[in-house]
């Protein structure tokens, strides 16, 4: 090369201590938004963390001020997005300064803290300059404006681990301290008192019934759902036609149905019955019934767990189709040509080969049917009771999960009685909820290994 390319190459590149340096100094506001970020959600956890915000939001200002100074000095003119980042922080800086630390009034019943101002500011002012940095840091191209929001994106997951993770630990430190083995044996019950009264509480009380029938119930959801969800995932895939379009879109509307329409059919089905003897199969069946200790006579329940099974399985059901359907589109077609070549019937393929090729599918369709009809309260609320009168097919529906819902807004006697152990019925849920989930993931892993082979196992 010549000298005078050589001197063109040189002031047309700059040396690389030139650029080092001025990502060194574009890391300042990068490192002043993460100490933003950080006081805003430290601020969640705890209000203590609150007394950083105005210095977080000046070591911010500080930070975009030296990039700033810098950028003006290397490119002779402003950024202008920087200064309005500039302008932000110092003016979110100032209003948290005018704002007292306890506020009250303006038709808001109650007394706001002075966090409700600067976790907000904190995290939006911090983000857009992390994002700002890293535009500065990347340069100006495509790869650096999808680089600059990369805070955004990470800003609501971060958001929501935060409220997981504060309502998961509430749930195991407040559960586990209500545990015992008395609340786990125990059901709650009520009786008459002696002179006529209201029922009131004897002897220790416990969440025996909501444990019975929290299984009793998802269990009777499954072996209501199975073999329809199953049968229409088999007809959808290996039967295809219009009525096999029928199925499917019959499948569609059934998921799409609001389960507060559900609810509220299953509602009106029955307060329809009220007129019916309680002592009848049909209203057995459908209300539920006990037996009056004092009168001997059957009284009928809200809804029996019979029922209460019935409708959750309209909810999972489709959830059950189509994981059947997709482990059935699943098999490789040199299974299906070679059952043919082999001479074997569809019948035969369909039990011996492709339904065990399916298993791992419908088996994860029958875990979240599971996890789904636990969670589905809502769709009876109005059908459940405390369960104080038994665990049955005909007794009166009840759950851990309108156990969690009675401590606060269920009958008086057993909202104060057992509000204390609201979040320990909310641990069993969760426990079993996991637990359901592990056993379903081995399981998965052993049909995997045994009906697929080294195709799929790990």
């Amino acid at each position: 090369m010549t000298e005078a390319g050589r001197q063109s190459a040189s002031t047309i590149a700059p040396p690389v201590a030139t650029v080092d340096s001025a990502r060194l100094v574009f890391l300042v506001p990068m490192a002043g938004a993460i100490v933003g970020a950080g006081v805003g959600l430290g601020t969640l956890v705890s209000n203590d963390v609150d007394a950083a915000s105005v210095p977080a939001l000046a070591i911010l200002t500080l930070s975009l001020l030296t990039a700033l100074s810098y950028l003006r000095m290397r490119a002779g003119r402003w950024d202008r997005p920087g200064l309005i980042l500039l302008v932000a922080s110092a003016a979110a800086a100032g209003v948290l300064l005018v704002v007292p630390q306890w506020m009250y009034g303006m038709n808001v019943n109650g007394i706001v803290h002075h966090s409700v101002v600067s976790i907000p500011l904190l995290l939006l002012v911090s983000t857009a300059a992390g994002a700002r940095a890293i535009q500065w840091i990347s340069g100006a191209s495509p790869s650096g404006r999808d680089l600059a929001l990369y805070p955004w994106l990470a800003l609501p997951v971060l958001l929501a681990l935060i409220a997981y993770g504060l309502l998961l630990g509430d749930i195991v430190i407040t559960g586990i301290g209500g545990m015992s083995m008395s609340i786990l044996t125990t059901a709650y019950h009520t009786v008459p008192s002696s002179n006529g009264g209201l029922a009131i509480s004897i002897g220790p009380v416990g969440l025996l019934n909501g444990i019975l029938g929290t299984l009793l119930l998802t269990a009777m959801t499954l072996l209501i759902a199975v073999l329809p969800g199953v049968g229409a995932g088999v007809f959808m895939n290996e039967y295809p036609g219009r009525l096999a379009r029928v199925v499917d879109f019959c499948t569609q509307m059934l998921r799409a149905v609001s389960m507060f329409v559900i609810a509220a059919a299953a509602f009106g089905i029955v307060k329809s019955m009220n007129g019916w003897d309680p002592g009848s199969f049909v209203s057995q069946l459908v209300r539920g019934s006990f037996t009056d200790p004092v009168s001997g006579a059957p009284k009928p329940e809200n809804g029996s767990f019979l029922f209460a099974a019935a409708v959750l399985a309209l909810l999972v059901m489709p959830v059950i189709a189509k994981m059947t359907e997709e482990g059935l589109r699943s098999a490789p077609r040199e299974l299906r040509e070679g059952s043919i070549a082999l001479g074997a019937t569809d019948g035969h393929a369909l039990r011996r080969i492709l339904l065990p090729w399916a298993a791992p599918n419908i088996l994860t369709g029958l875990v979240i049917a599971a996890a789904e009809a636990n969670g589905s309260l809502a769709a009876i609320l109005f059908l459940e009771g405390v369960g104080e009168n038994g665990v049955g097919l005909t007794n009166g529906v009840t759950s851990l999960d309108y156990s969690v819902f009675a401590t606060l807004y269920g009958p008086i006697l057993y909202a104060h009685t057992m509000q204390k152990y609201q979040l320990t019925a909310a641990l069993l849920l969760l426990l079993l909820t996991a637990g359901l989930s592990v056993a379903a993931l081995l399981l998965q892993r052993r049909f995997a290994k045994r009906y697929r082979g080294s195709m799929t196992a790990n």
